[in-house]
C-alpha cells in the first residue's frame, strides 16, 4: 500500500502480508486497521436509527451514525463523541455488540478497518433532538423491517445490523413469552 519509509523516506520491501521492511534503515512498517466505531441506536418500537452520508465514499447512502478514532481516545469515548458531532445529542447509556473488518476506500486508497459497533437502546422518539452535523444529510428512523438494506453504505453496516436485528428480536421474543 504504502511505498516508502515513514522514518527516512527510503522504499519499503513487502515482506509479509502486513509487514514492510525499509530497505535503508530496517524500520519494520506494520500495515494494521484503522479503529472506527457504529452506533445502533434502536427504540423501544424496534425503530432504528439510520443517516445519510453526505460525502463519498457511499454519498447518499444509509449508514449507522460512528466513525474514526482519535488518538487516545478508547473505543466508547470515541462513539460517544462522533455521535454528539453527527446527531448533536449526547448518548451515555452504550454497549458494545460485536467488531467487523472490512475495507475503507478513500481518495483511491484502500485502508482496512476494524469498527466497534455499539448499541443503545431509547425509550422516546430521538428524531426531535437530533441537530444534523456537516458530514450527513439526514437522518432518519426505520421500522426493523423496513430498513432499506440495499442501500446501506457498507457491507459490514450490513451485516452488523442484521446480526443485530437478529439478536435483539429474539431477545424480545424470549423475554414476551417469560
Amino acid at each position: 500500500m504504502f511505498k516508502f519509509c515513514p522514518k527516512c523516506g527510503g522504499s519499503l520491501a513487502k515482506k509479509t502480508k502486513t509487514l514492510f521492511v525499509c530497505t535503508q534503515c530496517e524500520f519494520h512498517f506494520y500495515q494494521n486497521p484503522k479503529p472506527s466505531n457504529a452506533l445502533i441506536i434502536i427504540n423501544t418500537n424496534s425503530d432504528v436509527l439510520l443517516v445519510k452520508r453526505k460525502f463519498e465514499p457511499k454519498k447518499g447512502f444509509w449508514d449507522l451514525p460512528g466513525g474514526f478514532i482519535e488518538i487516545n481516545e478508547t473505543l466508547e469515548e470515541s462513539t460517544i463523541r462522533e455521535i454528539k458531532e453527527e446527531l448533536g445529542v449526547k448518548i451515555e447509556n452504550i454497549k458494545y455488540f460485536k467488531s467487523y473488518a472490512d475495507t475503507y476506500s478513500y481518495k483511491g486508497v484502500n485502508f482496512p478497518t476494524i469498527c466497534a459497533v455499539f448499541y443503545t437502546i431509547t425509550k422516546n422518539n430521538i428524531l426531535p433532538k437530533i441537530k444534523i452535523g456537516d458530514d450527513i444529510l439526514e437522518a432518519k428512523l426505520f421500522k426493523s423491517k423496513a430498513i432499506p438494506f440495499d442501500k446501506i453504505a457498507f457491507k459490514t453496516m450490513r451485516m452488523a445490523l442484521r446480526d443485530f436485528l437478529s439478536s435483539y428480536v429474539n431477545k424480545a421474543t424470549k423475554n414476551d413469552k417469560n
